[in-house]
C-alpha cells in the first residue's frame, strides 16, 4: 500500500511513466548544532525532498544521560517515534500514528514499569519532530556537516574508517578534553564543518559511532 502511494506521488511530481526502478534514491545527510547546554547530532534520510527517517542524539555537557530519538515519516507526516534515554532505567518511549494522524500505539517504559503518554507528551513529540525537520533542512542548506570518530595519538579515525587530523585549535581541544571522564584513554570527538570553518561539538568517552539511521533503536 505504501509503495503504491509512493509511486503515484513520484508520477505526479516528476512525470515518470512507471514505478519500481524509477523511485527516487535515498539521500543521507548528517549535521548538528550546540543548543540547551549540549550537543545535538542529527542524521537524516530523505526520499526526494521529504524526510523518511531522522535520528537525533542529544548529549548534555553536564554529563547527564544522552537522549536518542528516531522519527519516521510517511508522505511527509510523522508516523512513528522511538526514544531512548541512556539513564539507569534506560527509559524508552514508543509512539505510532495512523494515516489520519491518530495515535495507534503509545508506551513509556521505565525499567519494568509501563505507562501511557499524556496529550502534552504527544504534542511535544510532534513539535520536536517538526523542529528537527526544519533545523536539519536549514543546516543542510548551509552545508553544515557532522564528522565524528575516535581520537588517539593526535589523529581521528572517523566512523567511516578514514584517518584525519582534528581541525580544532589546541586551546578549544584542551577545554573540551578536561570535561571527559577518562582523558588518558582513547576517546571520541564530534565536530561540524561548514563554509565558515569548523566547530567542536563534543569530546566524550561515549561510543559516537554506535548509532545508525537504518538501525532501529533497541
Amino acid at each position: 500500500m505504501f509503495l503504491s502511494r509512493f509511486c503515484l506521488s513520484a508520477l505526479f511530481i516528476s512525470g515518470l511513466v512507471g514505478c519500481g526502478s524509477q523511485l527516487p534514491e535515498a539521500t543521507y545527510t548528517s549535521t548538528g548544532l550546540i543548543a540547551d547546554q549540549g550537543a545535538i547530532r542529527i542524521w537524516r534520510k530523505d526520499y526526494g525532498r521529504q524526510p523518511s527517517i531522522i535520528l537525533s542524539v542529544y548529549s548534555p555537557y553536564n554529563g547527564t544521560s544522552a537522549v536518542i530519538g528516531r522519527y519516521e515519516y510517511l508522505d511527509g507526516k510523522l508516523s512513528q517515534v522511538n526514544e531512548v534515554r541512556m539513564d539507569e532505567l534506560r527509559t524508552k518511549v514508543q509512539l505510532r500514528f495512523d494515516a489520519d494522524n491518530h495515535v495507534s500505539y503509545m508506551q513509556r517504559q521505565q525499567g519494568a514499569v509501563k505507562t501511557s503518554l499524556t496529550e502534552d507528551d504527544i504534542s511535544r513529540y510532534h513539535y520536536e519532530s517538526q523542529q528537527l525537520v526544519e533545523l536539519s533542512g536549514a543546516l543542510n542548506v548551509g552545508r553544515i556537516t557532522l564528522v565524528q570518530g575516535k581520537w588517539q595519538d593526535g589523529r581521528v579515525t572517523t566512523c567511516e574508517g578514514k584517518h584525519v587530523s582534528l581541525p580544532i585549535d589546541a586551546e578549544t581541544f584542551a577545554r573540551a578534553t578536561n570535561k571527559i571522564s577518562h582523558p588518558n584513554e582513547p576517546f571520541n570527538v564530534a565536530w561540524l564543518e561548514g563554509p565558515e570553518g569548523t566547530q567542536l561539538l563534543l569530546a566524550t568517552n561515549e561510543a559516537v559511532c554506535q548509532w545508525s539511521i537504518d538501525k532501529p533503536l533497541s
